[in-house]
């Protein structure tokens, strides 16, 4: 997904699609300055930014350059859906940095996109970017209804997954492959849960393993499990 420095950027520039360049700011211009004309030259987006957001996304140092591919940006909801790997829904949360926590977690993990069903408003959402450490700008967020974003994924042919603690089914009993469709992995509020509404259109009710006092996960750790399974899953399939 990744693409770290100026002899991987230019191969990937002329060797591969790519979806999205960062340049650093104030680095060395003899680098950023052919990277941008290439970019520029194929048509792909720059984005100019500082040390720190570099060191951030990349894997190491502080390069002069990073690429995106493998992940498409542009495209509606409905054309997101008809694209392979695991898509997140967020049904109903409301607290800004459990969101951000898990667009971030959800990216890291090679996810699609995220679909976010919330009442927050725009402060509140900006406040859950910036939490995600600005994963959106490599992956498509986007904020839509729970079931319209279930119902465009059934018309892509997904796989409707919730993770609730009605569940009868442990992830790593679940096909999370692209294998008869990808999943739509749906998470609701700590409190109140997936909507029933959307619990009845689901395919399959998954719920995660517990054993302390307490009887419920910070939202985060569900989805974490089920992303990091679907990641298992994917690595296993391209190795058999």
């Amino acid at each position: 997904m990744q693409r770290c420095g100026i002899e991987e950027v230019t191969a990937s520039l002329t060797t591969e699609k790519v979806n999205l360049v960062f340049l650093l700011q104030d680095g060395p211009a003899e680098e950023t300055e052919a990277i941008a004309q290439l970019a520029e030259g194929c048509g792909v987006e720059v984005k100019w930014v500082n040390a720190s957001h570099m060191r951030r996304m990349a894997r190491q140092g502080v390069p002069s350059c990073l690429a995106l591919v493998g992940r498409e940006l542009s495209g509606d909801l409905a054309e997101v859906m008809g694209r392979p790997g695991p898509i997140v829904l967020l049904s109903g949360v409301s607290y800004a940095l459990n969101i951000g926590y898990t667009i971030r977690t959800s990216e890291v993990s090679g996810a699609t996109a995220v679909v976010i069903d919330t009442p927050l408003n725009s402060d509140g959402r900006k406040t859950a970017v910036r939490a995600s450490m600005r994963s959106d700008r490599v992956m498509p967020v986007f904020w839509e209804s729970s079931l319209d974003a279930v119902a465009a994924a059934k018309s892509a042919g997904r796989r409707v997954i919730a993770v609730e603690d009605c569940g009868d089914v442990e992830p790593w009993d679940v096909d999370l492959s692209d294998e008869g469709g990808a999943p739509l992995l749906i998470v609701g509020a700590e409190g109140a849960g997936i909507p029933q509404e959307v619990l009845d259109l689901c395919d399959e009710i998954v719920i995660i393993p517990m054993a302390g006092f307490y009887p419920c996960y910070n939202l985060q750790a569900p989805m974490a499990v089920m992303l990091v399974e679907c990641l298992r899953q994917r690595l296993a399939n391209k190795t058999e």
